[in-house]
């Protein structure tokens, strides 16, 4: 659940917690054992969290106009989490 908080791109793989099973907890189980865990918890978590519904817009790529987003990102930075904000503008039209 802790990574469901988190948006995708920050979320942890399987690889990477099978890799802290092994680190944290001398797990000697395989990964082939942890991905499918993993993924078959992920698509019940996901049920659960998808019972409410996004709404998104469409985006629109025309002349002259920019598409901005706004957020946060965390960063490690001399063993300490912080969060920088984040305001990235993107011309998308192709020329």
């Amino acid at each position: 659940m802790e990574d469901f908080k988190l948006k995708n791109k920050f979320r942890r793989t399987a690889k990477s917690m099978w890799e802290q099973l092994k680190e944290n907890y001398d797990f000697k189980g395989s990964k082939r054992i942890v991905r499918n865990y993993v993924s078959k918890r992920k698509k019940e978590l996901s049920e659960e969290l998808n019972k409410v519904t996004d709404a998104a817009l469409p985006l629109e790529n025309r002349v002259g106009l920019a598409q901005v987003d706004f957020g946060q990102a965390p960063f490690n930075y001399q063993d300490k989490e912080i969060k920088f904000f984040l305001f990235p503008i993107v011309m998308p039209f192709p020329f």
